[in-house]
């Protein structure tokens, strides 16, 4: 699928960046990151996983020493439960099949599997929706996920369209974040605040990767529904060439293997 995407969307051209690594599953749960910002990095705090952390894997074989923070309410044995006696209600009144009842049990086995490759690895799991402000007891916000202890962080968020809401805390510790590493959903229908919260960011980082998920609807020289986006310090940029096409070879694939990946050109 190509993409030519206008003087409209060229805030949004990657900087050409060399020591870059792919970590992750080379589908879904994959991305594009700077190898040197992961060596010497001491924390890396994930804002949902569902049910691949192929990523913060691979990153404790680059790095063993790296503290690793988990947080997503999805993954969860309340979830289950709740999601499990949902659907077994419906199940009974004939609103749901069988097969929506039994697929409630993957969710606790992936709960299990999770348990165990944190257990295994002495990482930090929590089972709370990240927020902007708490308004309930499996919330939590920013505050009081980054600590002092947390130095050099990279930040890995995917929390299905919240992202425009944290922008703005994870912001406030910018000086201890060194690299980003979000997706955007529904950009192109929120453009007016996708734009301001890019731009936001590029105060003090810069992109130099993005990637569409070609999950996405797509519309003809619009922004297709999810776009990942790498993020990393000003500082840590020397050189600035833009990309004018992508994706890269040999770093980026298709987060669904069975449709053609996105092309784009930035023209």
């Amino acid at each position: 699928m190509r993409l030519l995407l206008n003087k409209k969307y060229f805030f949004l051209k990657p900087i050409v960046k060399k020591n870059l690594i792919r970590i992750g599953n080379k589908s879904d749960g994959g991305y594009v990151i700077d190898k040197s910002c992961l060596k010497r990095a001491n924390s890396l705090i994930s804002f949902g996983v569902g049910d691949d952390w192929s990523f913060e894997e691979q990153c404790l074989k680059i790095n063993n020493k790296i503290n690793i923070k988990i947080y997503d309410h999805t993954v969860d044995i309340t979830f289950f439960f709740n999601n499990f006696f949902r659907r077994l209600r419906r199940f009974i009144t004939f609103r749901n099949k069988l097969s929506s009842l039994t697929n409630t049990f993957k969710i606790f086995e992936n709960y299990l599997k999770l348990k165990k490759f944190v257990n295994k690895n002495n990482l930090e799991y929590f089972p709370y929706k990240v927020t902007n402000v708490k308004l309930s007891k499996n919330e939590i916000d920013i505050d009081k996920i980054i600590s002092k202890d947390d130095q050099k962080i990279i930040l890995k968020c995917d929390i299905e369209g919240d992202e425009y809401k944290i922008i703005d805390k994870i912001l406030k510790f910018s000086k201890k974040i060194e690299m980003i590493i979000i997706e955007f959903h529904w950009p192109e229908k929120n453009f007016k605040k996708f734009k301001k919260i890019i731009n936001k960011l590029k105060k003090e980082y810069d992109i130099f990767h993005l990637h569409i998920n070609n999950n996405s609807n797509y519309i003809k020289s619009k922004l297709p529904d999810f776009i990942e986006f790498t993020f990393l310090k000003k500082h840590r940029i020397n050189k600035y060439k833009h990309r004018k096409y992508l994706p890269i070879k040999n770093f980026d694939y298709p987060n669904n293997p069975a449709i053609d990946d996105f092309e784009i050109y930035f023209k």
